[in-house]
């Protein structure tokens, strides 16, 4: 009996393009179900949450693995349906490490949008196998045309493996060869071209082909219908066919993220690239930690085993697990954690590195429990989020309220949704906000810190720096001179204080402090330190006057609405300082706007388009923020 392969996919697209419902039919041509669920109806096998089924858009990646008959082997696909909002695109960014092949779907109706630019951008920049699903083509629409039309957008050539007449013909489907088409499978390699001409043979073509798009070369344009089933059968058996190249990693495997499980309770996504064993010992950021047991969810049921094999992705229980398992940082599990070091897991194969954390969260909102004694039950509320979404932190602020950041106002009404569920109605809420920072603007300025007090009796003698502005906006403290170890500390501590908060309770950003001398007023002493640290926190305090100017993100945003509302749209943008880059013509009469503005100016927009639109009008955006793209107050 043959081995059985397995095969981890992930499904990509922008929202509304047909993500779920492609996973749907999957599952259908697989005969793991017997009817196709609707999103609509709430009946789809990877949108099963309350707030998903509510608006009807993916906000978890889920993973399902479904077996697959071609031919006579069996082919495990572990497909992992991701969100297609932009406010939900850690979860997809998450995915990545897990998959081998990604199916980037395209609506043709819809286009090439900014949700399709981003995660194409990505998966080349991990070298992961595109394939391209032009989806919903049964709508009267130039396939040929429209491939020809995103074509610019990609770096590699993309190759349909279909010709048009009223569905589309696949050449998997034909033991003839139409060279007008598949000649361009083999252009990339010039051996293969050579041994094509020598002997023509669909074989050849069909290895360029393959080998071409494992190899970044080029990428298979599929086209079809998710909705009725066109174009999945041919999609399906190309990804079964396939021939991956096990991975070559120094770790054993890598964690993906937490998930909460409503049978299962708190797991772990896993991808192994060695085989991993139930009761053995691991390490997880240098703490050791044991799988209690691995499971491999289908439609129809939950598996257990105790090992899994190599290049598999799987979900699994992690004994004793504190919510600080996965964090920020990477996390490795290592055989000898005491020889922790990055040069020597080059040879540690019981190493797993967790899928790094990309913090976007430059919206937050306030929440104040209804009365003190409830501040814990939010607390615990929010630690249950935060564990499963790693998009979302909060912190305490020192009064009663608590900060809850996310990546969008889609991405907070979900998270807050949800708590709601948890703990009930028990706090309050603010309104949205939009992060807010100081950015320090002056080139250069001199200045001199001191402090005395008891009538000058006691001195913290005078330290003498220099502010300067950064090249990009992080702070950078430098010492050009030896200090007595207590009173840097406590200069650092002032800095930190200081530019945490800055003169109106907002970060400072883009601040560099070279501390150049420091002259003693008198005979240090105990009260020294504290007198340096009050010097310093009223030095740059006084010096951020007048110094700073207010910045935030940037937000891109796309909207597409009916011509007869195009106007009105416009001037709303108009009156919140949006600039219009690029207006296009959508299909169904309808127009697409592009441009940029300051985010804190964008908040609340996208219910107002609602209204305006009566339902009709879609806006999605991106936050951008860094030293090129921020917005100035």
């Amino acid at each position: 009996m043959k081995p059985i392969k397995i095969r981890n996919i992930g499904i990509y697209a922008h929202v509304d393009s047909g993500k779920s419902t492609l996973l749907e039919r999957i599952l259908f041509e697989a005969k793991e179900i017997s009817s196709v669920g609707k999103i609509e109806e709430g009946t789809t096998e990877s949108d099963r949450m309350k707030s998903e089924i509510e608006r009807g858009i993916s906000i978890f990646s889920t993973c399902l693995q479904i077996p697959y008959k071609v031919k006579s082997q069996t082919v495990k696909f572990n497909f992992i349906d991701t969100p297609g909002h932009l406010d939900f695109f850690t979860q997809v960014r998450e995915s990545f490490s897990a998959i081998d092949i990604a199916i980037l779907l395209i609506d043709i109706n819809a286009g090439f949008r900014s949700q399709t630019e981003r995660i194409y951008e990505e998966l080349r920049e991990r070298n992961i196998p595109i394939i391209l699903f032009i989806n919903k083509i049964d709508k009267n629409v130039n396939v040929e045309e429209f491939l020809i039309d995103i074509a610019e957008f990609f770096s590699v050539r993309l190759l349909p493996v279909f010709k048009m007449e009223e569905v589309p013909k696949y050449i998997f489907d034909s033991k003839e060869i139409d060279e007008e088409l598949e000649l361009d499978f083999i252009e990339w390699d010039n051996s293969l071209t050579e041994k094509y001409f020598k002997k023509p043979s669909k074989k050849i073509l069909q290895t360029g082909l393959m080998e071409g798009f494992l190899h970044f070369k080029h990428i298979p344009c599929f086209a079809g219908s998710a909705l009725n089933g066109i174009g999945v059968k041919p999609l399906l058996d190309f990804l079964a066919t396939a021939n991956l190249e096990p991975s070559k990693d120094e770790f054993s495997g890598k964690l993906i993220k937490r998930i909460t499980h409503p049978d299962l309770g708190k797991i772990y996504l896993v991808k192994s690239y060695s085989e991993l064993a139930c009761r053995k010992e691991y390490f997880l950021n240098s703490k050791k930690i044991i799988f209690e047991k691995f499971y491999e969810i289908s439609v129809n049921e939950i598996l257990e085993s105790d090992f899994i094999s190599a290049n598999s992705v799987f979900y699994a229980k992690i004994k004793n697990p504190s919510s600080k398992d996965l964090d920020s940082a990477n996390v490795e599990y290592n055989k000898n954690p005491e020889k922790f070091s990055s040069t020597k897991f080059s040879n540690n194969r019981n190493a797993i590195p967790l899928v790094e954390t990309y913090s976007t969260s430059e919206y937050f909102l306030l929440l104040e429990p209804e009365s003190p004694e409830l501040r814990e039950k939010l607390i615990w509320g929010l630690e249950e989020l935060v564990w499963e979404d790693q998009g979302l932190d909060y912190t305490e602020k020192e009064t009663t309220q608590l900060e809850l950041r996310g990546s969008g106002e889609l991405h907070l009404e979900v998270a807050i949704s949800r708590l709601k569920e948890f703990i009930g109605e028990i706090f309050q809420i603010s309104l949205f906000q939009v992060a807010k920072y100081e950015l320090w603007k002056k080139m250069t300025l001199k200045v001199s810190f001191e402090h005395s007090a008891y009538e000058n009796k006691l001195k913290s003698g005078t330290l003498n720096c220099v502010l300067e502005s950064s090249s990009d906006l992080s702070n950078k403290v430098f010492w050009d001179f030896e200090l007595d170890e207590d009173l840097k500390s406590s200069v650092e501590s002032a800095v930190n204080e200081i530019v945490s908060n800055g003169n109106q309770g907002f970060l400072v950003l883009g601040l560099q402090i070279r501390f150049v001398s420091y002259l003693s007023g008198q005979e240090k002493n105990d009260s020294t330190p504290s007198l340096l640290k009050v010097a310093t926190i009223s030095g740059i305090k006084s010096a951020l006057k007048n110094n700073t100017v207010f910045i935030g993100p940037k937000v891109h945003f796309e909207i597409i609405i009916p011509e007869a509302y195009y106007g009105s749209v416009l001037a709303v943008l108009n009156r919140r300082s949006a600039k219009i880059i690029k207006v296009d013509v959508a299909k169904g009469n309808k127009s697409l706007l592009k441009g940029e503005a300051s985010a804190q100016k964008m908040l609340g927009f996208q219910s107002a388009l609602r209204n305006m639109t009566q339902g009709r009008g879609f806006y999605s955006s991106r936050v951008f923020f860094d030293k090129d793209t921020y917005y100035e107050f």
